[in-house]
Formats: structure tokens, C-alpha cells, sequence
């Protein structure tokens, strides 16, 4: 008899979720989005939306996979083709080796002088290793900093939000050109003309606007470790689990990364009057945490808080997805314990990273640009697995509809044209 056994709300059953909301959070919102809005305009935002919502699809489908099997994508994958597995497991370790996201957090944390930077960037390192490879249960120390990061880091958002629209106005005109007429479509027909800068921006903001690149198979590893999930035979006992998917994942994925883009883009876009300052990513922020400071200390606290948990939770996101994928992938491949690889690989990218943030290589532009190229092919090489595993390997009652196939065709499509104009550009 099948088991229709129906998932609980609760804290619990939404904390896959706010684990992975709170990697992806950081992913764009504060290096990538305000620059490209203050550069190309309030419309720009759509871009960055239709990329969330995209990822949405993604996820949505890793996650079926993963309800139906049981199993991790990653180790799925490698079990049908070994080397699509490797690949995969590279994909999870190189471009996430330089330590973007804790470099861009000491950083912020060194503008405001409170310390230098290299030093602060290695204690994330150390912390977030800790916290990593502590006693206990993983997943639920994990669902429970994640989540207060994630709450304290959406409440600072809105109350630095609502204390720049009291100061210095300016939403009323920033909506009018949020919705003036295909103003989004403007960078993406400039992208062939651009500058670098300008393109790997771009690229960069809508790679990892969501979670980007293989960070998104880290979802269906947080549902394998929250547990619960039954044998499921039919479509009776599937749709509960992707309705708690899809309300979970649009809550606390696609709605908070979507309004988080909005939210932080529109702050800095008033905060400077619309006018574009010198420099971008943290430096622009930084400048913003200065004029902030300067009105009103708390609120220059709140945004300094609001900051360092961007870029603290995506750090630790980072350093997690990237060691479970690879392990789980390399554990299939050569047998050894999944745990030890773990906490190896884990041990071995932070010393990887605190080696490369005190070494003469660390240029932020080409180690970016390295990461958004990498992450850009996975995403069209995993598109492109999940059109064909619904169609080839996902029983019948379970098959998702021909709009959802036709959404991962086109992702799929999108992302080789980018991977395409981004490969010309580095070659060029």
C-alpha cells in the first residue's frame, strides 16, 4: 500500500529552506544588484527577479528527483555517468575556492574600522569551521543560526529601508522607473558592446542572483538531512511533499531573495539620489554605510549588522553546499565514508582559501570572473540533465507539465548563450 503520509508545518519543515535561503541571499544582493541598478537603472531588477524565479523551476525540480528517489542529485548523477559526476564535483570545489563571500565580509567589516581585513577574513573562516565541524547535530545548528541570520538580516533590510525612504525620499520616483517600459532589456542588448567590467557584472548578478551554480543542488541534500521523507509510489503521495516544496521554496527562497534585490538595490539607489558613485560592490556599500552613519548612528549599525550577515551566511552556505556536494559525489565514485570527505574538504577549502587570501594572486576581478563563467556552465550542463531526467527517468504519474520542461529548455538555452559570450570575451 502506498504511503500517503503528509508533511507537518512548522519550523522544522521550512528550515531546508531558510538553510539555503540564506546562502542565497548573499549571493548578489550586495555585490552585484545595487551597482548594475545605479549603472543601468530601477528596471534592471526585473533581471534579477526573472533569474530568482528561474531558479525557483530549478530547484523545484532537483527537488522532486530527490523526493522520488531519495537520493542526492549529486551521487544519482554520478552513479549513471562517472564523469558528469567528477565534473559536477569540480564544478562544486573550484570556483568556490577563493572565499569571495568572506573576503567581501571582512572587508565590509574592515571599511567601518573595526579591524583589519585579511585577519577578520580568516576568524570567518575559523567560525564558520566550527560551526561546520562542531558536535551535534549539523543540520539543526545549522537551521538555527541560518534562520536568526536570515530574520536579523530581513529585518535590517527593512528598517534601513524605511528610515532611507523617511530621510531622503525618492521611492515614488524610483517606482515610476522600475516599471518604465523595457528598461530591463537595455543592458542585456548592450552586453555585446560592453565594457569587461561591465559584462562580468552583469553576468555575475544574474549567475548568483538565488543561489547559483552548483550551490542549487544543495537543496535536495537539505531535504535528504531534514529527514521524514516516505516511499512514495504515486502522485497521491507525491503531491503533499512538492506542495510544501513549492510554498516553502516560494516564501522563503523566491520572496525573500526577490525583495531583498529590491529592497537593498532601491536603499543605495535613494541613499545616493540615483546618481552612480566611483567604485562598486563593497566599496559602494561601504560608502552608503558612511552616509548612513553620519544621519543616524543606529541605523548605520543596523546596515553594518544587515552587511556582515550577507556575506557571514553566505560564507558558511559556501563552505557547506560545496564540501556536502563533492563528498557525497566523490564518496559514490570512490567508495570512502561521505563524513570524512566532508570534514575533509571542509578543513581543506578553508585552509585553501586562507592560503589564497594571503598569497599575491588574489585579484577579486579575474577570480570572479573565473567563478561566474564556471557557475554559468554548470547551471546549463544541470538544466539540461534535469529536461532530461523528467523525460526519461521520472515515472509517468510524477512527471512535471510541458510549461516546466519548456522553463528548464529555455534556462538551459540562456545559460550556454552566456557561458558562450563570457568564454568569447575571456578568449577575445
Amino acid at each position: 500500500m502506498a504511503d500517503h503520509h503528509v508533511p507537518r508545518l512548522g519550523f522544522w519543515a521550512f528550515s531546508a529552506t531558510a538553510i539555503f535561503s540564506a546562502l542565497a541571499i548573499g549571493a548578489g544582493e550586495l555585490v552585484f544588484w545595487p551597482s548594475l541598478v545605479l549603472a543601468n537603472g530601477p528596471s534592471v531588477i526585473w533581471l534579477g527577479i526573472a533569474a530568482v524565479v528561474l531558479q525557483w523551476f530549478i530547484n523545484i525540480e532537483i527537488a522532486r528527483t530527490t523526493l522520488l528517489t531519495r537520493h542526492k542529485l549529486g551521487s544519482h548523477v554520478a552513479a549513471q555517468w562517472p564523469l558528469l559526476g567528477m565534473l559536477l564535483a569540480l564544478g562544486a570545489t573550484v570556483p568556490w575556492v577563493w572565499p569571495g563571500w568572506v573576503l567581501g565580509g571582512a572587508q565590509f567589516v574592515a571599511i567601518l574600522n573595526y579591524g583589519p581585513e585579511k585577519p577578520i577574513a580568516v576568524g570567518i573562516l575559523v567560525l564558520s569551521v566550527l560551526l561546520l565541524l562542531g558536535p551535534g547535530n549539523r543540520f539543526r545548528w545549522l537551521a538555527i543560526v541560518q534562520s536568526i541570520g536570515l530574520g536579523l538580516l530581513l529585518l535590517g533590510v527593512l528598517l534601513v529601508f524605511a528610515y532611507v525612504e523617511w530621510r531622503f525620499g525618492g521611492l515614488s520616483r524610483f517606482s515610476r522607473l522600475l516599471f518604465a517600459e523595457a528598461g530591463f532589456l537595455k543592458p542585456i542588448a548592450s552586453l555585446r558592446t560592453s565594457d569587461d567590467l561591465a559584462f562580468f557584472t552583469m553576468l555575475g548578478g544574474i549567475v548568483f542572483a538565488g543561489a547559483g551554480g552548483i550551490m542549487n543542488l544543495g537543496y535536495g541534500y537539505l531535504l535528504i538531512e531534514r529527514g521524514g521523507i516516505p516511499e512514495i509510489r504515486d502522485a497521491a503521495g507525491l503531491r503533499p511533499w512538492m506542495r510544501l516544496v513549492r510554498l516553502e521554496h516560494g516564501l522563503l527562497f523566491a520572496l525573500a531573495n526577490s525583495l531583498t534585490i529590491g529592497f537593498i538595490a532601491a536603499m543605495l539607489w535613494m541613499t545616493f539620489g540615483g546618481v552612480t558613485p566611483k567604485g562598486g560592490g563593497v566599496a559602494l556599500v561601504a560608502a552608503a554605510h558612511d552616509i548612513l552613519a553620519r544621519e543616524n548612528p543606529l541605523i548605520g549599525a543596523s546596515f553594518a549588522l544587515a552587511g556582515f550577515l550577507v556575506f557571514w551566511t553566505s560564507a558558511v552556505g559556501v563552505l557547506d553546499f560545496a564540501s556536502r556536494i563533492a563528498a557525497d559525489i566523490l564518496g559514490r565514485l570512490t567508495g570512502l565514508a561521505e563524513l570524512k570527505l566532508y570534514n575533509g574538504l571542509v578543513l581543506g577549502q578553508a585552509l585553501l582559501s586562507a592560503l589564497i587570501l594571503f598569497s599575491p594572486i588574489t585579484q577579486p576581478f579575474w577570480l570572479m570572473v573565473i567563478s561566474a563563467v564556471l557557475n554559468t556552465g554548470v547551471m546549463a550542463l544541470y538544466c539540461g540533465y534535469l529536461v532530461w531526467n523528467n523525460a526519461r527517468q521520472v515515472p509517468t504519474w510524477a512527471k512535471p507539465g510541458w510549461p516546466i520542461q519548456a522553463i528548464l529548455g529555455l534556462g538551459c538555452l540562456l545559460y550556454c548563450a552566456l557561458l558562450m559570450l563570457a568564454v568569447a570575451r575571456v578568449v577575445g
